[in-house]
């Protein structure tokens, strides 16, 4: 989950469209909220462990 301590403009959201698909495509939940966040600049917490990556490829 990420949330916003500041109120944020519609377009420096998170966009779930990239959130999801970079999730399933094995990176973990930090990585994958990082490239889907256009704007750095934005108090936001993600709640999750960073590490969490289901979908990553087993070696």
């Amino acid at each position: 989950m990420k949330g916003y301590t500041t109120e944020p403009y519609g377009t420096s959201m998170a966009k779930a469209a990239i959130l999801f698909d970079r999730y399933t495509l094995g990176y973990n939940l930090a990585e994958a909220f990082y490239m889907a966040s256009p704007f750095m600049c934005w108090k936001d917490v993600v709640i999750g462990d960073p590490l969490c990556a289901p979908y990553a490829i087993k070696k």
